[in-house]
């Protein structure tokens, strides 16, 4: 194994068939391959930075409808998942997220500090892959106790 890692390493060197060979003959022979090294480090760079690009890229592309990236500003309001299901064998009856919470701060470390309703402000900071958006309903997709369709359960049940 030793061996063909040797051999990688130096398949671009001439064939050094004599047993003995001067120092000048082998300064000669190292001497391109150093002046190569920083141009083949370059490259190699160069190489590898654009394949993890592609990759970064085909990432993206392959899971485009499943990556959501939220960026909460203060003031929005949002659930956080309830965290302590991960291992708890009962968890298809219990409510997988929590709140509405409003964001007091986005963190630079992708963390939120959360307030409730109410205005109390949590201690801990909440991971941003833990929250989803919350939509609040609009006032008009309410009933109103005036709506027709208050007037009409109200003659039925009567």
């Amino acid at each position: 194994m030793l061996i063909l890692a040797a051999l990688e390493a130096t398949y671009l060197a001439p064939d050094l068939a004599s047993d003995e060979i001067s120092t000048s003959d082998l300064i000669s022979i190292r001497a391109p391959q150093l002046e190569k090294r920083p141009d083949d480090l370059q490259r190699m760079h160069d190489l590898i930075l654009r394949s993890r690009q592609q990759s970064a890229k085909e990432f993206e592309k392959k899971f485009e409808n499943t990556i959501k990236d939220f960026r909460f500003k203060p003031g929005d309001m949002v659930l956080v998942q309830n965290s302590q299901l991960q291992m708890d064998l009962g968890r298809k009856w219990k409510p997988r997220y929590l709140g509405p919470y409003i964001v007091l701060k986005n963190h630079a470390n992708l963390s939120y500090t959360l307030c409730e309703m109410d205005g109390a402000v949590s201690k801990l900071r909440f991971a941003a892959k833990r929250l989803i958006p919350y939509y609040l309903r609009s006032v008009h997709d309410i009933p109103s106790s005036s709506d027709p369709i208050d007037a009409a359960n109200e003659d039925v049940s009567t």
